[in-house]
């Protein structure tokens, strides 16, 4: 056998694993683009709030976050007799005004909460947040909105 033949082999050999690396590389970016999306912000509110509108591509959208009284101390807090939970519901935002409410879910002030949609599919949502109007405002400091 002589030399040619080797490297006539070598480089098809070569070529295929070159094609199979350029094949499966080709789909990092679909992955990528699938998982990137989160978002994260701060919430301050008495009663209600609306949050933004944002794009997720993935098909299952959480939020986790932690909240704390900002007009009384967590120590009274605790003590009272008012609510510890308000709720966040996951909203999809369709044409001109059209809206569609995926869901519901409770969370507790002063504890770490999160809170998970799934089978939802990509597309534009908001978060809305409501709690009992007792006077009490609840803010969180780091707020994380992301696809999982």
């Amino acid at each position: 056998m002589n030399k040619s033949f080797f490297i006539g082999k070598a480089k098809k050999v070569f070529s295929v694993f070159l094609m199979l690396g350029i094949f499966c590389v080709s789909f990092v970016p679909c992955v990528y683009a699938a998982s990137k999306n989160k978002y994260t912000s701060t919430l301050s509110f008495d009663t209600t709030c609306t949050g933004a509108t944002r794009y997720y591509s993935g098909d299952n959208i959480q939020i986790s976050l932690s909240t704390h009284p900002t007009n009384i101390s967590n120590k009274d807090f605790n003590k009272s007799k008012y609510s510890k939970n308000y709720y966040i519901t996951l909203y999809r935002k369709g044409w001109f005004w059209h809206t569609d409410k995926i869901g519901q879910g409770k969370a507790t002030i002063l504890k770490n909460s999160t809170i998970k949609w799934s089978n939802v599919g990509s597309g534009d949502y908001y978060f809305y947040f409501s709690k009992e109007r007792n006077g009490i405002n609840i803010a969180s400091n780091y707020v994380v909105m992301k696809n999982y």
